[in-house]
């Protein structure tokens, strides 16, 4: 349900997770999300 999804989140979000994907997703908004993960590991390994 709609209320577990938040719970799951919440919880991933308590220990450092942030981005949880649920289905059905949007295509679009799955690789702006990964690419921003992407872009900011890198920016943290060069800083």
């Amino acid at each position: 349900t709609a209320a577990d999804i938040e719970e799951v989140k919440n919880d991933y979000a308590s220990i450092g997770y942030s981005g949880v994907i649920t289905k059905p997703f949007d295509n679009y908004e799955f690789f702006q999300m990964i690419n921003s993960k992407l872009e900011d590991s890198q920016l943290y390994q060069v800083s």
